[in-house]
């Protein structure tokens, strides 16, 4: 990954929510979903929250990720290979 997040000028959208981004994310730990949303910031995606939400709830879906309850908190994860 090569300058991502150093794009000062232009759109601001320098990270894209994306299964792939996600999958990335769950792969290489577990993550609670308010980890993943501070992941992807409003302001580094150009979503509105409500769009965060509901995109990032999408792809959750779709990847059907493992769940394990780490302090508490349902945590999500992928195995490699998924």
């Amino acid at each position: 990954m090569v300058g991502s997040g150093i794009a000062g000028q232009g759109s601001g959208c320098d990270i894209q929510l994306t299964e792939d981004a996600v999958r990335r994310y769950l792969t290489r730990k577990p993550m609670t979903t308010k980890d993943l949303l501070k992941k992807f910031q409003t302001k580094k995606t150009g979503l509105s929250s409500e769009q965060t939400v509901n995109v990032l709830a999408q792809i959750l879906k779709k990847l059907n990720p493992e769940r394990k309850m780490i302090n508490e908190k349902m945590h999500f994860f992928l195995k490699e290979g998924n």
